[in-house]
């Protein structure tokens, strides 16, 4: 028979896209306020692979991907 177990916590990546590159600062406060201090925040790159998100977000969209030192449950 099986065992149940609990998964271990796990990193946790957050993936961010806008058009409005202001926002990339003042949500990352938002996220540090939650999640705890970023220890990798990834350099402003397009995010043109896919048009799926411009009727919503606008046209010249961005990324930008933040991980956090703090481990998260995979369940939350």
């Amino acid at each position: 028979m099986g065992k149940i177990f609990l998964p271990k916590p796990a990193k946790l990546i957050i993936s961010m896209i806008t058009s409005d590159k202001y926002l990339f600062s003042l949500y990352k406060e938002v996220l540090i306020k939650k999640f705890g201090e970023v220890d990798i925040e990834s350099n402003t790159q397009p995010f043109n692979f896919t048009d799926y998100y411009e009727e919503e977000f606008g046209e010249n969209l961005m990324q930008k991907l933040f991980s956090f030192y703090t481990l998260v449950r995979q369940d939350e």
